[in-house]
């Protein structure tokens, strides 16, 4: 999660904006949640608090798994693995993306 995080300064964590996991927000910056066993991301955010970009990424390898945008208000991310996975939600490339 280091390198996820690496050179944010304004995050602070967010119970609201995804029903499957907690996460850390940086409204309008970045978004990051963590799913110990993979899943469906359901992000809820009425405020514009999650950029849309999103990429879906494999925390052990840096692996983007899907990559994609959200819709006006959040959606869905379908992943059909147990595996663990951490959703970045930024308008940059996150620098564990940008390695693998």
């Amino acid at each position: 999660m280091s390198k996820c995080i690496a050179g944010t300064s304004n995050l602070q964590p967010s119970w609201d904006l995804c029903l499957c996991t907690r996460g850390l927000v940086d409204p309008g910056v970045l978004f990051i949640g963590y799913a110990e066993h993979g899943g469906r991301w359901d992000v809820r955010d009425t405020k514009g608090h999650v950029p849309s970009p999103y990429r879906l990424v494999d925390p052990r390898t840096g692996a983007v798994h899907a990559a994609g945008r959200l819709g006006p208000g959040g959606g869905a991310i379908e992943d059909d693995t147990t595996d663990p996975r951490v959703l970045i939600c930024c308008d940059t490339t996150p620098r564990i993306a940008a390695t693998s």
